[in-house]
């Protein structure tokens, strides 16, 4: 069946543990409530590029379909409602998305690590590169 994984995108990555005394650790764990509630709503792969002041959640399998999510001063915002919310039209959200679409893409160079949130394997990505490119999408839509 590993072909047939590989084709159809279920094949599952394996990522060294993330290291618990690590700068992405005490970002992801200040997170973790908000974090575990959002990741307890979804049954999708999930994906954390933690950072001091926010935390950006991929979920899905990136980089083709995906969902975004992040976290500000405690409070989860998802962009599909954010891009409902501001009322922004289709073809300005499809470009959002291809804008995310690149950023993560450049990104698979980077480290990625495996942790466990409650039942759940995540994947960390600590990437200020990544975290950058994102926070200026999403900025864009006055998020």
């Amino acid at each position: 069946m590993g072909i047939l994984d590989t084709l159809f995108g279920n094949k599952e990555t394996h990522y060294p543990p993330l290291d618990s005394q690590s700068e992405a650790a005490d970002q992801f764990r200040h997170v973790a409530p908000e974090l575990q509630a959002f990741v307890e709503t979804i049954d999708e792969d999930v994906e954390v590029v933690p950072a001091p002041d926010e935390t950006y959640i991929f979920f899905g399998k990136p980089p083709k379909v995906f969902g975004l999510a992040w976290i500000r001063e405690g409070k989860l915002k998802n962009m599909s409602e954010v891009v409902e919310e501001k009322k922004v039209p289709p073809y300005r959200a499809e470009a959002l998305a291809d804008l995310l679409r690149a950023a993560y893409k450049q990104s698979k160079g980077d480290e990625r690590y495996s942790t466990q949130l409650g039942d759940r394997t995540v994947v960390v990505t600590p990437s200020d590169g990544l975290r950058r490119t994102v926070h200026e999408i999403v900025d864009k839509i006055g998020a």
